[in-house]
């Protein structure tokens, strides 16, 4: 049912943050997920937490469309996208 080619590179800056990188392909599917690690800090409230993590994403996707790359609005994670690809594409 393949071929699934995937390619992932950790701990590569953009702007002032670390993502790491992962790029899938299969059949006519081909696309790129970003992602950080946020630690939550001792003592650090779950509100002060949930600030941070809104915060580093709104720095992240703000960084992406600075260099022209749409954010996709699909819901489905990247493993559902996979199988419903090779699943359309061989019945």
């Amino acid at each position: 049912m393949g071929p699934i080619a995937s390619t992932k590179f950790n701990n590569v800056p953009l702007d002032n943050l670390e993502v790491d990188l992962e790029r899938w392909t299969v059949a006519d599917l081909d696309f790129l997920e970003l992602s950080t690690r946020i630690k939550h800090k001792h003592g650090e409230k779950p509100h002060e937490f949930e600030k941070r993590v809104e915060h580093k994403q709104k720095k992240l996707r703000s960084a992406v469309r600075d260099r022209g790359i749409a954010i996709s609005q699909n819901p489905d994670n990247k493993t559902r996208r996979v199988l419903t690809t090779l699943a359309t594409r061989h019945p």
